[in-house]
């Protein structure tokens, strides 16, 4: 009986463990690697769904786009306060997006177009602590700490260094080893105007 029981608690132990790992809203309940490991890899941006609306005195504005992993399409939607709608498509888009998070909390930012344009940016990488007033749990999202970054056309660089404090934070809504969603949500006002912003992307770690 001895036996069963300190069995039982081994493997209530490891399920706690376990699911410990399950950050984002939609994680895997159970996984054998770490957080850290699930998340190091070159992962590639196969698929995103992004919209921002624009409201003021005129009327509202909305751009929607989506991409497939290798050209993003787009249409604008322009409503004046009358009621009058038009909807224009956008010019498509064709680029490349990779990022690599490496094991000692660097990582490497690459987009890349059809022509051989590139810009690339560069830093440091670590999981944002639990915050509640951002609703967020420990390791729900990673802080992007850019160090530099680079732009290259037409066979020339432009190089920009970074001496403080200059980033960015990714919401992971979901970590698996293979395959990763990244959401971003906001809101603003200014002089009277409203914009809102909200895209899901979609990595895959081949």
């Amino acid at each position: 009986m001895k036996k069963i029981l300190v069995l039982s608690l081994s493997v209530l132990a490891l399920v706690a463990n376990l699911t410990s790992c399950k950050k984002g809203e939609n994680d895997p309940m159970l996984s054998l690697h770490t957080r850290k490991a699930r998340v190091v890899g070159v992962w590639t941006l196969t698929k995103s769904e992004s919209t921002d609306v624009n409201t003021n005195s005129s009327g509202t504005t909305t751009n929607t786009y989506s991409y497939d992993g290798t050209t993003e399409t787009g249409t604008q939607t322009s409503t004046n306060n009358g009621g009058t709608s038009v909807t224009t498509p956008t010019i498509p888009q064709i680029y490349t997006l990779t990022i690599e998070f490496k094991k000692d909390r660097t990582y490497l930012e690459t987009y890349s177009l059809p022509d051989g344009s590139k810009y690339t940016a560069n830093g440091d990488w670590n999981f944002v602590g639990k915050n509640k007033s951002l609703k967020l749990k420990n390791k729900e999202a990673i802080c992007l700490l850019e160090k530099s970054n680079s732009n290259s056309s037409n066979g020339t660089t432009q190089t920009t260094n970074y001496t403080g404090l200059s980033g960015s934070i990714l919401v992971i809504d979901q970590l698996k080893n293979k395959e990763m969603i990244i959401i971003d949500e906001s809101t603003s006002t200014s002089n009277g105007s409203t914009s809102s912003y909200s895209s899901k992307m979609t990595l895959t770690n081949k």
